[in-house]
């Protein structure tokens, strides 16, 4: 459980690097100029990353059940 809150904090501090980089840093696409759109995508990433340390968790608590009602 350590570890995941290790990547879910890395990938926020990841996402959130990505989505407040200056222009001069950024790529020259129209995701990355807009900050409408970049916002969009940064947003939907880190819906990817919560429904992905959701199901970690969800996981990680029926693994603690079922390792408990085996003792």
């Amino acid at each position: 459980m350590n570890s995941d809150m290790t990547i879910f904090a890395t990938t926020l501090l990841l996402a959130s690097s990505l989505a407040l980089s200056s222009p001069a840093h950024v790529g020259r696409t129209d995701v990355e100029l807009n900050p409408m759109l970049r916002n969009a995508a940064v947003d939907h990433d880190l819906a990817k990353v919560k429904q992905q340390f959701e199901r970690e968790l969800h996981s990680d608590a029926a693994d603690r059940s079922a390792a408990s009602s085996q003792r």
